[in-house]
């Protein structure tokens, strides 16, 4: 790869540390001087001299991050069936609907649960009372 390849590659999105990086990765320049001149910590020039090797210079392009489930979110399909539960069996306080869920459909919830995701659907109305 010649010089005018490499400096149209490294121009491809990358911030001026990486394309530093590259530049001294390409002419062999070792870690310790690297590190050294650019400011980045070891563990980035690490990181990055990976990627570099499984990707190539793609590989050091910045990636879009996805978003990430939180562990505890209770999941739509069982939100959705909460709520059916909650239209079926009208009758039932927010603690008996989590015990419902419970015995029937074997998967635990919990009352402050039930109460959030009713609330949300509109299916509890806040009691205001005036003073």
């Amino acid at each position: 790869m010649q010089n005018n390849e490499i400096s149209g590659i490294l121009s491809k999105g990358l911030d001026k540390t990486a394309r530093r990086f590259t530049q001294e990765a390409i002419y062999g320049i070792i870690a310790s001087q690297s590190v050294m001149r650019t400011g980045i910590q070891r563990r980035t020039f690490y990181n990055w001299y990976k990627r570099h090797l499984e990707g190539g210079y793609d590989g050091l392009a910045p990636k879009a991050k996805g978003r990430r489930q939180t562990w505890n979110k209770i999941p739509l399909h069982q939100q959705k069936q909460v709520v059916r539960q909650a239209l079926e069996h009208e009758e039932l306080s927010s603690r008996e609907l989590a015990y419902h869920i419970i015995d029937h459909h074997k998967w635990f919830i919990s009352e402050s649960s039930v109460y959030r995701i009713l609330k949300r659907a509109g299916l509890i109305t806040s009691l205001h009372t005036s003073l």
